[in-house]
């Protein structure tokens, strides 16, 4: 429990460091100054605190809400850690922190990194449908939270009835991604 405690704290010390809740300027903020602003109607206009125009799509978010994931996981781990050395009854499931690491925070992270990232490993500037990344954000989080929030009420009748769907929109998710980046690898870039 002391060793879980511990873990506990250094991830949520390590995500409060990531600065995701943006207490500071964006690294873009603090950019030397362009040495041509001859050639700025060349550039095309970047969303604000970021520094592409949208073609990955909102990626941002799956990244934020798999660290929302981690740190609900965490703070799962911490609760049960805290109830086991103040010998209290507190009954939380176990695997509710363990899909909310896989699902939530695994599988999410994945899915914002392969749509970042997976068309320059390709040689293309863009996603071929940037608007199916909010899609799979969506289907990504509904499979996580139907995965975990039954867990918390064991032996109810509804609680099984979001297990399946859980699953199915799991599955939706990939899809989703891989459809998206197959189109994009065969895109023909000017």
């Amino acid at each position: 429990s002391i060793g879980m405690l511990l873990t506990s704290g250094v991830i949520l010390v390590f995500v409060w460091q990531l600065d995701l809740m943006r207490r500071q300027p964006p690294w873009i903020a603090n950019r030397a100054p362009n040495p041509r602003p001859d050639l700025d109607y060349l550039r095309k206009p970047t969303r604000p605190n970021y520094p592409d125009a949208g073609e990955y799509g909102r990626f941002e978010l799956l990244i934020y809400s798999a660290y929302a994931w981690l740190v609900f996981a965490t703070l799962l781990d911490l609760a049960r850690a805290a109830s086991n050395l103040l010998a209290l009854e507190w009954n939380l499931p176990a695997d509710a922190a363990r899909h909310a690491l896989t699902i939530g925070f695994i599988s999410l992270m994945i899915f914002g990194m392969a749509a970042r990232l997976a068309p320059g490993f390709s040689g293309k500037t863009r996603l071929a449908h940037p608007r199916l990344v909010a899609a799979t954000f969506f289907l990504g989080n509904l499979a996580a939270f139907f995965r975990v929030a039954p867990l918390f009420f064991p032996g109810s009748d509804f609680a099984a009835l979001f297990i399946a769907p859980s699953g199915a929109f799991g599955w939706l998710a990939v899809a989703g991604l891989a459809y998206n980046l197959v189109k994009t690898f065969r895109l023909e870039m000017s």
